[in-house]
């Protein structure tokens, strides 16, 4: 599946710009995943909500085959495109790019503040939702606390919650 997140994040930091920190490539891949991506990542709680380590490891070998470059920006990174990305893009036409685009264009890919927020609130709708075969703003709003202590305000929280169950994500 390493070819085909190639592929997949070469087209997305082609089309999209930089992308603002390795949080943020995390999230954005999060919710490519729980959208129905075939990106063969699991995800589990962590410090800034969803996380895959698979894809942490995963990052070094886009470097190494040109897909990005890791740029040191203060203490953290952006993720711009690498050398190879247009030969990538050129070898592999993708029929997934319009399901890429319309999650993409949903999400603050500017905002990795947000990424976090949203990608939070979703795997703890996802969560209760495995659990109890529904979910509620209430209960997702508490879980959502519970989890990020203070960063996020209870209307924050409301807001993301709304803001994906209009796309119908949760």
């Amino acid at each position: 599946m390493s070819n085909e997140n190639t592929k997949i994040i070469s087209y997305i930091i082609k089309k999209y710009g930089p992308i603002k920190g390795k949080k943020a490539f995390q999230k954005i891949f999060y919710f490519l995943t729980e959208n129905g991506i075939p990106t063969g990542l699991t995800y589990s709680l962590y410090h800034y909500g969803p996380y895959s380590s698979k894809l942490d490891t995963l990052t070094e070998q886009f470097e190494l085959n040109g897909a990005i470059k890791l740029i040191q920006k203060g203490i953290g990174y952006e993720l711009i495109q690498g050398d190879k990305v247009d030969d990538i893009l050129s070898e592999n036409k993708d029929e997934k790019t319009k399901d890429i685009d319309f999650i993409l264009d949903n999400l603050p890919l500017d905002n990795p503040l947000q990424l976090e927020l949203l990608s939070t609130t979703h795997y703890a709708a996802k969560v209760q939702k495995e659990i109890y075969d529904e979910t509620d703003i209430e209960e997702v709003v508490k879980e959502v606390k519970r989890i990020k202590k203070s960063k996020f305000t209870e209307d924050n929280i409301k807001w993301s919650y709304e803001y994906l169950q209009n796309l119908k994500w949760i």
